[in-house]
């Protein structure tokens, strides 16, 4: 089935005609993995790399879905506390700049060694000890159930704020290791169970039986860089006993057994929120039926489903099961994931089902829907992902090179032809790629992601016979790609988990580590998250923000069919601004309506072809500035938007208000004359750019109304030089002020104001019907011709550290001692636009004295390739006043009430009246009487706010304050914001509450 979707989409491609692009400005690895240089044999990591797994809630032990290669389940160790030691070649960096390889863990880049008939224990109560992080399979499998053929989860009960049941605790001689009690999530295919169907009959059905088995995991030098895990203990065996005629361990005799559940498959099991939500893939065969939001029983064919005992959405908490206790899930509390917002016994607890799902054009999804395959669910259950692309590169046959994409215009083995894989043999097929999110911080919307967790399109295997060299533009060397999709573990890193589709993150746990392992993207909100190919950091502020309205990364919108498969949308690219959505529950009988306040966001945008020639969408993450951009060079090519109908509200915005728009630009051809079109708006009126200097501003009429010289000194190398052909990304942002007879644009070059333009007409207006269009020259002398990426339209003023961050920067002011190419640029600014910096930052008493003296800034940034400039090294001759910008009301002070942030409009882009789970206003309030380390509200980068077990003394180097040996237990944790923020008195008197975070 997959495969005749699969060529259809091929069939389609091979008879478009694409512009073939010039060569991008960066020009990534998206191959991520290479047998070159490799000791083993085994393919390596281009990049570091934190390992797609599952981990415990303090982020340390960690296992994949799948066993080790040589058969075991084993636990990894992620030791960051590696990259404190001054001796580490990655000390003091930015996790993105550390040498490539699995680092992190306590065997990088290696196999857990196995475990060995002499490391194994048979205790005298029958209990099991394995002296080291391994565990064989059959022991698994023979003495306490599941199976081989299923994938594993793990849960740890420390998720339930609820729970006594912390981990880790002081455990060992003199208590000085820590220990963890977690559960191993397992399936077996044992029995076939009788459900109802939708008509009301008794079927008989194929299940999976889980099973949940406490297992012990004990770390010697715990949260130290000599950390390791030196035992695993499980409990009694099951074993069979003379005379027995069946098998105990697969029986309700096993006391780790629990239900049977009518499905086909226990694929990537995930435990979330509070450990008692259980989230997998059921094989696209499972039929799940279930009683709809209007109580009516139906049937979904469905491969992603969740399990939930609406017993613990009960009043009465004791009614509550335990946290990891597999009892809970039962044949009756399988639920298609489509039905999750539908759900009334979730959509008020768990963020990811809080508002209605939309895909990728903003359309509802059904609760019967199939959604995707491959889900990952975040640890708090806000945000959730599936796959949603895959296709061929070259023909599936016997030969090597036939190409069936036809964007590409020639292919060969990156090997020797006789150690390549044949087109069979090198592409695993199905529509396993294109990792999309949605959930909580999407506001419900399918988001595609564009950035190197989606690194190419193509289902090519891991090793180097099935990589392939193409050639995608005109010219320089072909294009290494690779590791599209491969699920067998002999074709990853030896410290992988063994399929390239897995997916995962550490989220925000590790961010006290501020210099190694907190993301350095120029975003409030982002994480480290991790495909089975490597790492990327990833950014949430624009799909927060409800006042984004376009949003274009210039990746493809992803069509949701009936039967669950997923399909690309034609000359389209999605709109991944969040506006329009639906808040969950829903009333049955009556259509879910759009808030007033909602803006209703184009569907999607349109590419504009030229005589049958039309914009490419890129195949793999190259051509823009962060991964996919779009080429743009014939009469007319460009993208249109459709401006939807507004309610009066948002109307009214359009005609007297703000809208922020901002452009990545890569010109080519800057020496032919005339005004290359960039945008032009609903009402006719346009920006244009001449010579790759000069914007030009018209009116509907094409007068010139005003244009602005570019004499910032940009497209320079990190060392100030320009770059040699005058090519690379620079970024343009209009922030347009529209009064009733006059309009004022404020123009951003590379994230910063360079100008003002006051014009007395109405123009640069969008209306409903109207399109704003990219690109799309009416003639030859008015086309713009180069790449494009990243155009976004915000309905609101950006204050400048947001619009520098439009373009990949962060504002900083000038030092003293600055070098010439920041006092160059800032030279060349009029001191009137400095001011508008100047008055957004603070200088009250917390101020330090290196910002108080600040009067010129820059958007510090270099596009020259992947956050190249960001967060974690900014130059010392450089003052970031981010802080200052967007918080000033702050820092936070642990022994100080967190400030009021009501007024703060940076925040309340985010937080909102009918904002849900932690996002509403009610979050940035003042509580007099209640101290930041006993307030349970947490900024989105903070770490969480307890831990447990073995704390050693001055354990993290970028604490503010240093921290003495202790021991964290669920009635007396150790409280991480005493260290972790700043402390306003010395002599304050403070306590730590252990369960403020109920």
């Amino acid at each position: 089935m997959n495969l005749k979707v699969i060529k259809l989409s091929v069939l389609v491609l091979s008879f478009h005609s694409w512009a073939v692009p010039e060569r991008p400005s960066i020009v990534r690895d998206v191959h991520m993995t290479t047998q070159i240089g490799s000791e083993t044999g085994f393919p390596q990591y281009t990049r570091a790399t934190i390992p797609a797994l599952q981990t415990t809630a303090d982020g340390r032990i960690s296992i994949s879905h799948k066993p080790q290669r040589d058969g075991n389940l084993v636990f990894r160790l992620q030791v960051p506390e590696k990259f404190d030691d001054p001796a580490h070649p990655n000390f003091n960096k930015a996790f993105i700049e550390h040498r490539s390889g699995s680092d992190i863990l306590a065997h990088p880049d290696a196999l857990v060694p196995g475990a060995r008939r002499s490391n194994i224990i048979i205790n005298a109560d029958n209990t099991m000890t394995f002296n080291g992080a391994a565990i064989n399979n059959s022991t698994l499998n023979n003495f306490y159930g599941g199976s081989s053929t299923a994938h594993q989860g793990m849960c740890d009960p420390t998720f339930d704020k609820k729970s006594t049941k912390k981990n880790p605790y002081a455990c060992g001689v003199s208590s000085l290791n820590d220990c963890y009690d977690l559960t191993i999530i397992r399936g077996d295919n044992i029995e076939k169970v009788s459900v109802e169907d939708e008509n009301g009959n008794i079927i008989s059905t194929d299940s999976r039986t889980i099973f949940g088995i406490p297992v012990t995991v004990e770390v010697s030098n715990p949260k130290t860089a000599r950390a390791q895990i030196i035992q695993v203990r499980l409990p009694e065996r099951v074993e069979n006993r003379p005379g027995d005629i069946i098998d105990r361990v697969k029986t309700t005799l096993n006391p780790y057994r629990g239900a049977s559940i009518p499905m086909k498959g226990f694929l990537e099991p995930n435990v979330a929120g509070d450990g008692k939500l259980l989230f997998l893939r059921a094989n696209a065969g499972t039929s799940v039926f279930y009683e709809d939001s209007t109580g009516k029983r139906v049937a979904t064919r469905s491969d992603n489903v969740y399990l939930y005992n609406e017993q613990n959405s009960d009043s009465d908490a004791s009614n509550d099961f335990a946290a990891c206790d597999v009892q809970q899930w039962t044949s009756q509390s399988i639920r298609p994931l489509s039905h999750a917002p539908y759900d009334d016994s979730i959509n008020k607890k768990f963020g990811f089902a809080m508002q209605l799902f939309r895909d990728t054009e903003g359309d509802v999804i059904a609760e019967t829907q199939p959604i995707g395959t491959y889900p990952w669910i975040d640890k708090n259950a806000d945000n959730i992902s599936i796959t949603s692309i895959g296709y061929d590169l070259v023909e599936r046959s016997n030969k090597k090179n036939e190409i069936v994409d036809s964007r590409v215009t020639s292919s060969e083995c990156f090997t020797d032809i006789d150690k390549c894989s044949t087109g069979d043999e090198a592409q695993d097929g199905g529509i396993l790629n294109g990792r999309v999110i949605m959930g909580l911080w999407t506001r419900g919307k399918m988001v595609l992601l564009d950035n190197l967790i989606n690194n190419i399109d193509y289902s090519l295997n891991g090793t180097d016979a099935a990589h392939r060299l193409i050639d995608l533009y005109d010219s320089g060397s072909p294009i290494r790609v690779g590791n599209g999709r491969d699920n067998d573990e002999d074709n990853h890193p030896l410290a992988s988990s063994g399929n390239t589709t897995f997916i995962d993150s550490n989220e925000h746990r590790f961010n006290y580590f501020k210099n190694t392992m907190r993301p350095v993207t120029p975003a409030d909100v982002s994480w480290l998250v991790s495909s089975g190919r490597g790492t990327h950091e990833l950014a949430f502020d624009d799909y927060l923000n409800p006042n984004s309205f376009i949003n274009a990364n210039m990746a493809q919108v992803i069509d949701l069919r009936p039967s669950g498969l997923r399909a690309i949308v034609e000359d389209t690219v999605q709109n991944t601004a969040t506006g329009g959505r639906l808040l969950a529950p829903v009333v049955a009988g009556r259509a879910p309506l759009i808030s007033s306040s909602e803006w209703r966001v184009p569907r999607y945008g349109q590419l504009l072809p030229s005589r049958g020639i039309k914009p490419r969408v890129e195949p793999i993450a190259n051509g823009g500035i962060n991964g996919k951009g779009l080429w743009i060079k014939e009469q007319g090519q460009g993208v249109s938007f459709r401006i939807p109908e507004q309610s009066n509200e948002r109307a009214a915005q359009f005609m007297q208000g703000t809208l922020y728009y901002g452009l990545f630009i890569d010109q080519r051809d800057k020496n032919i004359p005339g005004d290359k079109r960039l945008v032009t708006y609903s009402d006719g009126s346009s920006i244009s750019i001449q010579m790759g200097k000069t914007l030009v501003f018209k009116d509907p009429s094409n007068n010139v109304v005003g244009t602005y010289l570019i004499d910032e000194p940009i497209l320079r190398n990190p060392d100030n030089t320009p770059i040699d052909n005058d090519y690379g990304w620079v970024h343009l942002g209009f922030q347009v002020s529209a009064k009733a007879s006059s309009t004022e644009v404020l123009t951003f070059v590379d994230g910063y104001p360079v100008d003002m333009l006051m014009v007395d007409q109405p123009l640069f207006r969008l209306h409903a019907g109207g399109n704003v269009i990219i690109g799309a020259g009416d003639r030859s002398e008015t086309q713009f011709i180069g790449w494009i990426d990243d155009f976004k339209v915000f309905a609101q003023e950006l204050n400048p550290e947001v619009a520098c961050n439009m373009a990949n920067g962060t504002i900083t002011g000038i030092g003293s001692e600055a070098n010439s190419r920041w006092t160059e640029w800032s030279n060349t600014v009029d001191n009137t636009l400095h001011r508008i910096i100047d008055n957004y930052v603070n200088r009250d008493v917390n101020a330090s004295n290196n910002i108080r003296d600040l009067t010129k800034y820059v958007c510090y940034l270099d596009n020259t390739g992947d956050l190249t400039a960001n967060l974690g090294n900014i130059p010392a001759d450089l003052v970031s006043v981010r802080d200052s910008i967007n918080f000033p009301e702050g820092p936070l002070f642990f022994d100080r009430p967190r400030p009021d942030s009501s007024n703060n409009a940076f925040c309340t882009s985010c937080h909102t009246e009918d904002g849900l789970d932690g996002l509403d206003l009610e979050a940035l309030k003042l509580r007099e009487n209640v101290f930041a380390i006993n307030d349970e509200r947490r900024q989105p980068m903070q770490p969480d706010p307890f831990v447990y077990g073995v704390v050693p003394a001055n354990w993290v180097k970028s604490f503010f304050n240093i921290n003495n040996a202790a021991v964290g237990t669920a009635a007396n944790p150790v409280c991480i914001d005493e260290f972790d923020l700043l402390r306003a008195d010395e002599d304050s008197e403070f306590t730590c509450e252990p369960h403020a975070n109920e």
